[in-house]
């Protein structure tokens, strides 16, 4: 849209041209300048322009004719080399991770059928372990409070808040502390942070 717009303010074209001259189209012979084609065509005129920088690969055929326009090209080819690097590198990360919790998962079958095979496991039971063993793989640990190391930088008080506030749900399942609960949250609080100070 902003690349369109600029090539429409022909007063501020230091040269008197503009891209839009150069997207002209030859329709039977006479040129059809781009402001008379329909709007798609030139919608899809300013996407083609907009995806072939950011690719930093596409054919670009709609140059810059005039100062302002070159330094909005500039911009756009740095904010298009920007936005590419960044989806190339979320991209390799997101399938390197992929590939080496693929490859840990494949180890450990591969291990486990080795070792079945090794040790002449009864077929029943090598495809009932595999099986399991398959199922287990597939779900995911569930995050503890020590894989967060963020939580280190919280205030005790705070962390204790976050710790009652978990486990609360636990204590209320007994009677006898969901009563203590009722009576004294404070220091039920503070036994739920004793209890899992020591367990972390």
């Amino acid at each position: 849209c902003m690349w369109f717009f600029v090539g429409t303010q022909s007063e501020v074209s230091d040269t008197g041209a503009s891209w839009l001259e150069g997207a002209a189209v030859e329709v039977q012979g006479e040129p059809l300048g781009l402001l008379d084609t329909s709007l798609p065509y030139q919608y899809l005129v300013c996407l083609h322009w907009a995806v072939s920088l950011i690719s930093l690969c596409g054919a670009i055929d709609t140059m810059p004719r005039n100062a302002v326009e070159r330094l909005m090209f500039v911009f756009a080819t740095m904010m298009g080399f920007l936005f590419g690097s960044m989806i190339v590198s979320l991209m390799s990360a997101g399938i390197i991770d992929f590939v080496l919790s693929k490859k840990d998962k494949l180890f450990k079958m591969r291990t486990l059928r080795r070792y079945l095979a090794e040790n002449n496991a009864n077929h029943h039971i090598a495809t009932m372990v595999t099986k399991q063993i398959e199922q287990r793989l597939s779900i995911q640990d569930k995050v503890d409070e020590h894989d967060v190391p963020a939580l280190k930088l919280l205030s005790p008080a705070v962390l204790s808040q976050l710790r009652f506030d978990l486990s609360k749900s636990c204590f209320e399942c007994h009677p006898y502390f969901r009563m203590f609960i009722s009576f004294d949250a404070r220091g039920m609080q503070r036994v739920c942070d004793e209890a899992t100070s020591v367990r972390h």
